[in-house]
């Protein structure tokens, strides 16, 4: 799992990811990969009181913003089994994701999937993850 350079993918709407991630307000976290971690400083804006997690190879690079919490790790992902409230990320930059993602969110938790989706993702053969969205470049699924 190797998440390599941080594309540039088509700007993703902060307000999109974080509607599509179900969290109203804080406390607690969510969790933006890749691409998607580009609009952690706005998710942290719409959603009062959460603390967004920033996983991205660029991160490193970035302004602090209040409520953003930068990181660059790999492989797998670096939070506590069912800690996260909703997750972002760019499945071109990691095409396996299932398994973790499953693993840091909370119940119910959402996932907000973009760039291309396809038949054969992750969530079509797992009873775990049920598909709420999709749209061709924008996927959500939650976590039973």
């Amino acid at each position: 799992m190797d998440p390599g350079p941080d594309p540039d993918p088509p700007e993703r709407g902060p307000l999109a990811i974080a509607a599509g991630m179900g969290v109203p307000e804080g406390p607690g976290a969510v969790l933006l990969i890749g691409g998607a971690a580009r609009a952690s400083g706005e998710v942290a804006r719409l959603i009062p009181g959460i603390e967004v997690l920033a996983m991205s190879p660029a991160a490193q690079s970035w302004k602090p913003e209040p409520g953003v919490s930068r990181m660059v790790a790999w492989p797998g992902l670096p939070v506590r089994s069912g800690r996260v409230r909703g997750v972002a990320l760019d499945v071109g930059a990691w095409p396996d994701w299932g398994s973790e993602v499953k693993r840091v969110l909370v119940p119910g938790g959402r996932a907000v999937l973009l760039g291309p989706v396809v038949a054969d993702a992750p969530w079509s053969d797992d009873e775990a993850l049920a598909l709420l969205l999709s749209d061709g470049d924008v996927a959500v699924v939650a976590v039973g």
